[in-house]
């Protein structure tokens, strides 16, 4: 899954830093399907609400994704991610995407 995050905004990395933060995820759309998600490290955020730096995904980012076995070509994949700027986040999204 490629993701491009236009210029001065961010989603938060999975693992998300902090446990109130929603954590860009990858997850099939039906319960029977199986896959892992293998995320890429976060890049340094520093915002203002936060003592500590957050883990978070800017511009160009990679979230590959395994599966046992052939996925079928009808099989959605859902992309859940919360995106923000230096002062605000929007609501979190979830999009669903066609497996090519």
């Amino acid at each position: 899954v490629h993701l491009e995050i236009s210029e001065g905004w961010h989603v938060n990395a999975n693992p998300a830093s902090l446990e109130f933060l929603i954590p860009t995820r990858v997850e099939p759309t039906r319960p029977t399907t199986q896959i892992q998600a293998v995320y890429p490290k976060g890049s340094r955020y520093h915002p203002r609400f936060s003592l500590e730096p957050l883990s978070v995904y800017e511009g160009d980012i990679e979230i590959r994704v395994r599966s046992g076995a052939p996925l079928p070509a009808a099989e959605k994949l859902a992309l859940t991610f919360q995106a923000c700027d230096d002062s605000s986040c929007l609501p979190p999204e979830t999009v669903e995407l066609a497996v090519p």
